[in-house]
């Protein structure tokens, strides 16, 4: 058992890093479910230091609660408090799961052991990371997290515990050298701006308590820094889309703390909201593109819990870095405190380009890190007795009971995924619904698959809509939906929001067309400009004028290449009577996995659905073909505002 407890920091590492901690495995089943209960066991074993998990002292102890206490009240206050409910319920978890990871290393033969094992499972991450890139021949390497940018951010963490390896002669000499090849390689085969800046960062520090082999040290950190030069020209020369993009969503970010600077928008609330805020550009982001996340950590945690609590939660992780560097001379092992106060430094670094706390594994790495710092600590947590152990317990508890039915819920979730009839997936959404109301998804999938009439499945389609607010794909199929059930106006309500939500898109202001009847040409002008396929629509036939009279408006579109009404009108052919040639352009959710609905705004395992359709001439959008697809690049966003189908000055 003792061993056991030794080894908990490095299992608790593989089993977030390979299963139920990565980007798509936290968001299935039953690795959602296994996560959190993985937590709270953990939980109770740091139950003697329930008063102050971090070993603030008493000046600062009740800091982490005051930073609890103002995410609850965001939480309260917030209009989507579904979407933060389970994070919000397992912090408490990662606070006392600090100090028990602390306590699995409270002699020398423990750590030893402890960080030999460390080291195997950050080099069986970083080797499996690379070893997927080879097989599959891809650009970067992302696996077993699911991202290069969490792979790095992971890596970067964990790395400077996993180097102390090289202390104990052996097996665990070897295992240290493993890691920190493989994972310096897995770094740089990632890509990752920051993470190479932060890589740079752990070896420059390291090196210069590394006599022996400081020059090699310096030099792999020289070539991480070289290996960011090409890319910071081109952010500075604002050719870098990555970084063109992630300013849109910093923008969003700022836009949408500006509009509730004090409670923020509550916890986990960004995949659901953002897109009200969010500017996407022409030529930089693409239709129909999913955030989830607003990539910077400080962003995100200031746009969901206002500014105060983000000056909680930075004072309440400098109060304890500062504890920690001032006890360095008087703890048992001051090498592995400075490790892990490397790997917080390195993931904070890696924080200002991402938001990764809906992936567990950046969370429990940090946490890791945390607990490395605070081993043998002269101002270790103290106990609160038998009152401290009874807090816990009871949090355990309230934990579970509030958490079962989302975990419940999710079960369902995918029974229904996996259901072989229509039917049986009709009958698990229906138990998802009822075990977990507050979660959109599952209403807006039970209404998509019910069999009840049009008008009760538009209602239930428009709730979960309004109930996520800020998803595009749900407001388009209540559009859809609405349209079906002959309610037109709300109808061509849905159609606008997903059309301010997805402004790049040209489906929802077609559709927003089509619900007026045909006699709303500026959707119809917009819709051409944003997706020229629209123009073979069979909808035509209908109001035959109306697209002559829509490409006229081109004409004075601003931003569009001149002449791009004219040649729309030159490519097309006589809108032809019915006929069998026709194909359908398809708006679905979830087709690539990696860019799917469910998986980034809900954390659900991806499920591909109908959300649109227009039906199109085959001919006629083969001689629209040549028009360019390219025609957003350059264009600019005033071409597609968010909150009208005109722009000002068309």
């Amino acid at each position: 058992m003792p061993t056991l407890g030794a080894l908990a920091p490095a299992l608790l590492l593989a089993l977030f890093g390979f299963w139920c901690g990565t980007f798509r495995g936290a968001a299935a089943w039953p690795q959602a479910a296994l996560g959190p209960a993985v937590l709270l066991l953990v939980a109770l074993a740091g139950a003697r230091s329930a008063v102050d998990p971090l070993g603030l002292g008493r000046a600062g102890r009740l800091l982490p609660w005051a930073a609890f206490a103002a995410a609850l009240a965001s939480w309260s206050a917030s209009p989507v408090p579904r979407a933060g409910r389970v994070g919000l319920m397992l912090a408490p978890a990662l606070l006392w799961a600090v100090p028990a990871l602390a306590r699995a290393w409270s002699t020398a033969s423990r750590r030893d052991l402890g960080i030999a094992a460390w080291a195997a499972s950050v080099a069986a991450v970083a080797g499996t990371a690379l070893g997927q890139q080879v097989a599959t021949s891809g650009h970067r390497a992302a696996l077993p997290l699911g991202h290069h940018n969490l792979l790095a951010a992971f890596l970067v963490i964990t790395l400077p515990v996993a180097a102390l390896a090289w202390r104990r002669p052996g097996l665990s000499r070897v295992l240290a050298v493993a890691a920190v090849i493989l994972g310096v390689a897995a770094v740089l085969a990632s890509r990752s701006w920051l993470g190479l800046l932060a890589l740079a960062a752990i070896l420059l520090v390291a090196s210069r308590r590394l006599p022996r082999l400081r020059r090699l040290v310096a030099g792999l950190a020289l070539l991480a820094l070289a290996a960011l030069v090409p890319r910071a020209e081109r952010m500075l020369a604002g050719a870098d889309l990555s970084a063109s993009g992630r300013w849109v969503y910093a923008r969003a970010a700022l836009e949408g703390l500006a509009a509730r600077p004090a409670p923020g928008w509550g916890p986990g609330s960004t995949p659901w909201l953002l897109a009200e805020w969010l500017r996407p550009l022409p030529g930089v982001n693409p239709p129909g593109e999913v955030v989830g996340e607003a990539h910077s950590l400080p962003l995100q945690v200031a746009f969901e819990l206002g500014l105060p609590g983000l000056a909680l939660l930075i004072g309440v992780g400098g109060l304890f870095v500062l504890r920690r560097w001032r006890a360095l001379e008087s703890v048992q092992d001051p090498a592995l405190s400075r490790a892990g106060l490397l790997g917080l430094g390195a993931g904070a670094i890696v924080a200002l380009g991402g938001a990764h706390l809906s992936v567990p594994a950046i969370p429990v790495a940090l946490m890791a890190a945390a607990a490395a710092t605070l081993v043998g600590a002269a101002a270790a947590p103290r106990g609160a007795g038998w009152l401290g152990q009874a807090i816990v317990a009871g949090y355990v508890v309230s934990a579970c009971i509030v958490l079962s039915g989302p975990v419940r819920a999710h079960a369902a979730y995918e029974r229904g995924r996996a259901a072989p009839s229509r039917g049986a997936a009709v009958a698990s959404l229906a138990r998802a619904v009822a075990l977990d109301p507050g979660f959109p998804l599952y209403r807006a999938r039970a209404a998509w698959a019910s069999e009840a009439t049009a008008v009760e499945r538009a209602a239930a389609s428009r709730r979960a809509a309004s109930e996520a607010r800020g998803v595009a794909a749900l407001w388009l199929r209540s559009g859809v939906d609405s349209f079906e059930a002959g309610e037109y106006e709300a109808s061509r309500s849905a159609f606008e929001a997903a059309m301010a939500l997805d402004p790049l898109s040209g489906v929802p202001p077609f559709l927003a067309f089509v619900a007026s009847g045909g006699e709303d040409l500026d959707c119809a002008a917009r819709a051409l400009a944003a997706e020229p396929r629209l123009a073979a629509a069979t909808f035509w036939r209908r109001v035959p004028a109306a697209r002559e009279r829509a490409l006229a408006r081109l004409a004075t579109w601003p931003g569009l290449p001149p002449g791009y009404g004219a040649e729309l009108a030159r490519r097309l052919e006589p809108v032809p009577e019915p006929a069998d040639d026709e194909v359908d352009l398809a708006v679905q959710m979830d087709v690539t996995p990696a860019l799917a609905v469910s998986l980034h705004q809900f954390r659900r395992s991806p499920w591909v659905v109908d959300v649109a359709r227009v039906r199109l001439e085959r001919r006629t959008v083969r001689g629209l073909s040549g028009v360019a697809s390219a025609v957003r690049v350059g264009t600019p966003k005033s071409a597609f505002p968010h909150d009208r189908c005109a722009p000002a000055d068309a």
